[in-house]
């Protein structure tokens, strides 16, 4: 039976960034963290999250800051000469406290002074929260006014999906040339779509010179715009009248190669002539399907009309 990908990939994605980072190759980064690499690698391609300890594990190893590894925002590294200050939610500064300052022989007892520790936080968020609600009210004013009575808004519920664009193949080997055809559209979870839906759009992979970064043929995904490279970043580009997705590196000069992710080293230099058509976000589902939009939206106005 074919291993499932799980629905949310993202923790997966930061986990196999760690280790492109630490300059080590999946048996050694696996040995690292004291796992099997056949683990680590289901990690990587998004078919299990990696464990409690794997994470503290890996923080305390490569210096990883637990808050960006758990939701993606601020840096990804900490500094070894100067302590963090930016004030992070109080679970995930405990988490990072406990990985910095104690070093436990037992990864068992470990956890259970994490939990432990957890507990201790919640509980006082708890007590903050009752407080707040209890307190009183401030005083009325001397002078009463008529109160406008206002119908109470029923807000309607998130969509689990929004529709974007799907455009041409984008290539993860040599470029391919796109094709003119009729509007195409895709349904993407709508976790993943952070803005206006029209800020994003999906492609469909070609080619292996990603698959170290668990990008593969056949792949579709999801892009956010934008025209601005980022060293590091997983990007797609226009390049020779064709689209390609690859990793953004600055050279020491400040311009920028495309590098492929499949072990070779090779690069492609990028430039004046090529720009920047967005960042690389999810690898979508493999259920995804594209459609006709225009079809879409006549049987949906046909629905509406009934």
């Amino acid at each position: 039976m074919p291993k499932k990908v799980l629905s949310d990939v993202s923790l997966c994605r930061r986990f196999a960034c760690i280790r492109e980072v630490s300059g080590l190759n999946k048996r050694q980064f696996a040995k690292l963290l004291g796992i099997d690499t056949t683990v680590s690698g289901d990690i990587e391609l998004g078919y299990r999250e990696p464990s409690k300890e794997v994470m503290l594990k890996m923080a305390s190893a490569c210096h990883v800051n637990i808050h960006w590894l758990l939701t993606g925002e601020g840096e990804m590294l900490l500094s070894k000469e100067q302590p963090v200050t930016i004030e992070k939610h109080p679970i995930i500064a405990g988490v990072e406290s406990l990985v910095k300052d104690r070093v436990k022989d037992s990864v068992a007892e470990l956890e259970s002074d994490i939990l432990s520790r957890l507990a201790e936080i919640e509980a006082k968020l708890e007590a903050k929260a009752d407080k707040v609600q209890t307190r009183e009210p401030a005083p009325k004013p001397s002078i009463e006014y008529p109160v406008e009575t206002v119908a109470e808004e029923v807000s309607e519920p998130e969509p689990e999906y929004v529709t974007v664009y799907y455009g041409e193949d984008v290539a993860a080997g040599p470029p391919l040339r796109t094709q003119d055809g009729s509007y195409m559209g895709v349904k993407v979870p709508s976790r993943y779509v952070k803005t206006k839906p029209e800020d994003y759009f999906a492609y469909h992979v070609k080619g292996s010179s990603m698959m170290d970064a668990s990008i593969h043929e056949d792949d579709i995904v999801l892009i956010r715009r934008t025209d601005m490279p980022l060293h590091n970043a997983i990007q797609v580009v226009s390049i020779d009248s064709g689209l390609t997705i690859k990793r953004m590196v600055e050279d020491e000069d400040h311009g920028w190669t495309l590098r492929h992710e499949d072990g070779t080293g090779e690069t492609v230099p990028l430039g004046e002539d090529n720009h920047v058509l967005g960042n690389f976000v999810v690898v979508l589902p493999h259920t995804t399907m594209p459609f006709d939009l225009d079809e879409y939206r006549a049987s949906d106005d046909a629905d509406n009309d009934e």
